[in-house]
């Protein structure tokens, strides 16, 4: 049935309609990668790399797989990564 079907994705542009002036995300590749196409169509807004948004990572169920989180100063060798931001978690 349509109702277990998730909602639409937002159609490009529309996040620009938002009034949304920080783009927040963890500091895993994937999630910066995500975070990085959203923050490209609100007019290619800095990225605030905030640990505590991050999932909590069981290592007994990844082992030595685990995704690893990214630092501040790899991820703004490849996107725009807002300059002195503290996080709140650290």
């Amino acid at each position: 049935s349509r109702a277990s079907l998730p909602p639409p994705s937002p159609s490009p542009g529309r996040l620009k309609q938002e009034n949304i002036a920080r783009v927040f995300c963890s500091p895993f590749l994937r999630t910066i990668q995500t975070a990085h196409e959203a923050a490209t169509q609100l007019g290619d807004l800095p990225l605030h790399l905030e640990p505590g948004a991050s999932e909590w990572h069981c290592l007994d169920w990844f082992g030595p797989s685990a995704p690893r989180p990214t630092s501040a100063a790899a991820a703004a060798a490849e996107f725009c990564v807002a300059e002195g931001y503290v996080p709140v978690v650290g």
